[in-house]
């Protein structure tokens, strides 16, 4: 879990045969802030289901500048954690939505945005 998050925060390539394996498993590895009110913030990792409401594995926490790596069921997610996880590209989304955004891709590049949801939305 280390290794892989060290890969996605140095925005380093990946080597060829991890690429291969991500890509046979239909993953990927994404990033999400929480938003401060977010259907998160406040909630424990075994309460929040991540896996079985999103198929995302997380990775990694980062907080305050620091990684707590495989964080277990009694970590307690807090606005201005970012989470790092693995799972099927159709499961971002909702991981976005559940830390309190809405994805945007851009359809020429593919680059994803992150867009704040209002209270409510």
């Amino acid at each position: 879990a280390q290794q892989m998050v060290w890969l996605v925060e140095e925005g380093e390539e990946m080597h060829p045969i991890v690429a291969v394996a991500l890509g046979d498993a239909d993953e990927v590895i994404t990033r999400v802030p929480v938003a401060a009110g977010s259907a998160l913030d406040g909630r424990t990792l075994k309460d929040a289901q991540l896996e079985t409401e999103t198929g995302f594995y997380l990775l990694a926490i980062r907080r305050a500048g620091r990684y707590l790596y495989r964080p277990r069921g009694h970590v307690r997610v807090a606005a201005g954690d970012e989470l790092i996880g693995s799972g099927p590209d159709e499961g971002q989304p909702l991981l976005a939505q559940l830390c309190g955004y809405r994805m945007l891709e851009d359809d020429e590049t593919g680059e994803i945005e992150l867009l704040p949801v209002a209270a409510g939305d």
